[in-house]
């Protein structure tokens, strides 16, 4: 791997510290603590909104109402875990969108998952591997897909359990039984001898 791969990792790595240090907060009535909780979950929102809406644009409108009610709520929030109060929002936003537009659920995850660096056939694998896993986990029962996509936007079980209004337990149950899943038909479908029904 070249030597952008680990400047990513860098990168990212710095990600979620600052993610980590705005995780709880007491209070964000402040504009300044405000502007830093933007700043450490604004790209995880804007992530989790594409892997919902399907669309860049979308996304970033999601992405702008949800950090607009969040100022405009601010003095309501009650202290505990940013990102789970973010998610809740984002959550009824994106709600909001698929009722507006008749959004169908199921996504491509393609784009965001493909690396260009490699070479054409690495390419064609991993485009392969990118679209096997982006069905995969579209034809995941609505609960479980939801859990992963918001532990691929960077939540803990916990915070997941409070966006949906489930316990802890029930998060990590599910997300074993979604991975299991995602394990067996990633396993499974090399082995169809090319067939296009994925």
């Amino acid at each position: 791997m070249g030597s952008g791969v680990f400047t990513g990792e860098t990168l990212m790595t710095e990600k979620l510290h600052s993610s980590e240090a705005m995780r709880t907060a007491g209070s964000i009535v402040e504009v300044d603590t405000f502007e830093a909780v933007y700043r450490a979950w604004a790209p995880q929102v804007h992530a989790y909104c594409y892997r919902r809406l399907r669309s860049v644009e979308n996304a970033e409108d999601a992405t702008s109402q949800t950090f607009q009610q969040a100022f405009r709520g601010r003095a309501g929030f009650q202290g505990g875990s940013v990102p789970a109060w973010l998610f809740r929002i984002a959550e009824r936003v994106i709600v909001d969108f698929h009722r507006a537009n008749r959004l169908p659920s199921a996504f491509p995850y393609v784009t965001e998952m493909v690396d260009t660096a490699p070479g054409p056939d690495t390419q064609v694998i991993q485009l392969d591997e990118a679209a096997r896993l982006s069905q995969a986990i579209a034809n995941l029962p609505e609960a479980r897909r939801r859990i992963i996509e918001l532990r691929l936007a960077g939540l803990t079980s916990p915070e997941i359990a409070q966006i949906l209004d489930r316990s802890p337990a029930w998060v990590r149950t599910n997300q074993r039984r979604a991975v299991l899943q995602l394990q067996a038909v990633l396993q499974d479908a090399p082995d169809r001898g090319g067939t296009s029904d994925v």
